[in-house]
């Protein structure tokens, strides 16, 4: 399976590990990604996160808010998924767990949650891109990669800016 890797309107395909670690130490790939050097915490690669999909097609779009069978009426209830999935797994949370923390745990058993995962190791968005062999030489596969330092300086409504979003934040508790 090949990866395609897009730029705006660059585009590469990655062939194997290699190529892809070349590609995110390549500056020129890179530079409208990496955190600027003045960003606070960490080094030049904290912030960068990786998610890997099997199609390139597929669209960044969390499970709660997939449609099936592309039915624009259907709707769920994120407040009412969280309270059943309480209910029905009472040992999967503890009971001071907080709505962030639920729904961690929720999307790890494939309850549908506005979260979509992300990682900060290339290695583990390239398995998630060619795990699944039946998808082989039917369409390529994507990493998407997000600078979340960029992400919620744009995003916050607090002076934390440019620091990566912990569960305490109260970006992430809004």
């Amino acid at each position: 399976t090949s990866v395609r890797a897009v730029r705006k309107s660059e585009d590469i395909t990655i062939s194997s590990v290699t190529e892809a670690i070349e590609a995110v130490q390549n500056s020129s790939f890179m530079e409208d990604v990496r955190p600027s050097r003045n960003a606070k915490g960490g080094d030049e690669t904290f912030g960068i996160w990786f998610r890997g999909h099997e199609k390139i097609s597929y669209h960044l779009c969390p499970s709660i808010l997939r449609r099936p069978g592309n039915d624009s009426t259907a709707y769920l209830d994120e407040v009412s998924l969280c309270r059943h999935f309480q209910t029905m797994n009472p040992e999967a949370c503890p009971r001071d767990a907080t709505d962030f923390e639920r729904m961690i745990k929720m999307q790890h058993y494939q309850t549908p949650s506005r979260l979509l995962d992300w990682t900060e190791n290339l290695l583990v968005a390239l398995f998630f891109a060619v795990r699944n062999p039946e998808c082989d030489d039917k369409e390529d596969a994507a990493v998407w990669v997000l600078n979340a330092r960029r992400l919620n300086w744009h995003a916050s409504a607090t002076t934390s800016l440019a620091f990566v979003a912990i569960p305490s934040d109260p970006d992430v508790i809004a």
